[in-house]
């Protein structure tokens, strides 16, 4: 009986720490530029004055040949903390990047950037590395 007992009690604490774990963060990601910051913080600061951004992760997308998608957490006094990670296709190469396009929701709400889902080619949050970013701009 306790051998029984003692299983289950093993099995539910399995079960209980796997279903806590915390979401797996790609190692592709990597933080976004200085020169990318600038870039969305301006794009941002376009719509609002007073929104930003926290510091961005990005991620070299495989399906492109120089195209990084760049997440990162959209602030201001109407935004609540976690609330809106927005995602961006940026050209060139991290340290000197050339064109933003916003590809998300709240990369088009929040910000200035043409919408990438309407560019050539057709940026999307299915691409290679998109949801990498956006997972690690979330955690």
């Amino acid at each position: 009986m306790n051998k029984a007992l003692l299983a289950l009690s093993v099995l539910i604490l399995v079960s209980l720490a796997c279903g806590s774990a915390a979401p797996e963060v790609s190692d592709r990601c990597v933080p976004a530029s200085a020169l990318q910051m600038e870039y969305l913080r301006n794009g941002i600061k376009q719509i609002q004055e007073s929104n930003d951004a926290l510091q961005g992760y990005a991620v070299r997308s495989g399906d492109y040949e120089r195209v990084w998608f760049v997440a990162a957490e959209i602030t201001g006094p109407n935004i609540k903390p976690k609330e809106a990670v927005g995602l961006w296709a940026i050209s060139g190469e991290l340290d000197f990047p050339t064109t933003v396009f916003s590809v998300d929701g709240f990369a088009k709400e929040f910000s200035y950037w043409s919408d990438g889902t309407k560019a050539e080619p057709h940026l999307s949050v299915s691409d290679d590395g998109a949801q990498e970013a956006l997972s690690c701009a979330k955690q």
